[in-house]
């Protein structure tokens, strides 16, 4: 992991290249969600009701916070920039929010086709309980 130390005597040298490699180093966490795969709930969406929870999925290469809504068919990324005023007067886009959410856009990602990330902890466990085709042979066997 890439790190600064900040908490120096002297007066740390902050600019504008120390804030794009941080939040270069942000968009690593993009690579995490890969770990779950591309339409994955990461966190939360729970469906209580009709509704669905706040959570955090993974679309398309990024890790998305999920802002809650009433279930739908179709999932949609928002982008709401705002705006700063510079030192020279002009006003610019400056920050962007990007979230998902219900919604209808034309891009846009089936609600069904969204599943629950599986944690790695509990594969070990999950494959124990598989059937095993040495179990099939005997049951077979036993028929016979």
């Amino acid at each position: 992991m890439n790190l600064y130390n900040f908490l120096q005597t002297g007066g740390f040298p902050m600019d504008v290249n120390v804030l794009d490699n941080m939040q270069k180093a942000y968009q690593l966490f993009n690579g995490i969600g890969a770990l779950a795969g591309d339409l994955s709930i990461i966190k939360g969406c729970e469906l209580t009701g009709t509704t669905v929870s706040n959570g955090v999925v993974y679309i398309n290469g990024e890790v998305l916070e999920f802002r809650s809504g009433v279930l739908s068919d179709n999932v949609v990324i928002v982008e709401e920039p705002s705006s700063s005023t510079f030192e020279n007067g002009q006003v610019k886009s400056t920050h962007f929010v990007r979230y998902a959410t219900f919604g209808v856009a034309v891009t846009s990602y089936p609600w069904a086709s969204f599943k629950r990330a599986f944690p790695t902890k509990d594969i070990a466990g999950a494959l124990e309980q598989k059937f095993d085709t040495t179990d099939m042979t005997a049951i077979l066997e036993r028929i016979a």
